[in-house]
């Protein structure tokens, strides 16, 4: 077997430190909704409807249990991003890629020669230093494959760009040599 020229994982932890700000975010959105329906509306209606229905609640129980479900929320959110990037992997030989997709789940290996990919371009994120890179293929329909949170993404892309041209130049070494060798054949 050919040697492994470069293998890419996904940055776990960077990725994990992403989605705690989203999810913080999204609390801090949760609470402002909340402190705004209280003051707009009150929640003192929707108690009373719960109240009616036979369940006891106070304002501060109802806050509590928003917040202890968007918390929940924002944990099984972090844990399924951890799992999915956990499994990835993405090896480069000198002639094709062997990956596994991002999933919860182990997923099979996919083996791609270079010949199906196209290029690879930085997937800009909005937070700094959280690239990664979109490996676009020749497949029907213009598949792109994702290598999500990525350290050194611009150098990783300009290393796989040349990969991808050291592959073409070969394969069109090989086609001029048939080529030629044809050409003599026929003086023959």
């Amino acid at each position: 077997m050919e040697a492994l020229v470069m293998e890419l994982k996904p940055n776990i932890k960077r990725a994990a430190s992403t989605s705690a700000i989203t999810a913080l975010i999204l609390i801090l959105v949760a609470v402002i909704a909340l402190f705004f329906i209280n003051e707009i509306v009150s929640l003192s209606i929707f108690i009373d409807t719960f109240n009616e229905l036979g369940l006891n609640l106070s304002a501060a129980s109802v806050s509590a249990w928003a917040s202890v479900i968007v918390l929940l929320g924002a944990a099984l959110l972090i844990t399924i991003q951890s799992l999915s990037l956990h499994h990835a992997r993405f090896s480069f030989f000198t002639d094709r890629l062997i990956y596994t997709p991002a999933s919860v789940i182990k997923l099979a290996e996919i083996e791609m020669p270079y010949g199906m990919i196209d290029s690879a371009k930085i997937n800009r994120q909005n937070l700094p230093k959280h690239d990664g890179i979109f490996l676009h293929t020749k497949m029907e329909k213009n598949e792109k494959i994702p290598i999500p949170e990525v350290e050194d993404a611009e150098e990783k892309v300009s290393q796989i760009n040349s990969l991808l041209s050291q592959f073409k130049m070969r394969q069109f070494t090989k086609a001029e040599q048939a080529y030629r060798m044809e050409n003599i054949m026929e003086k023959i």
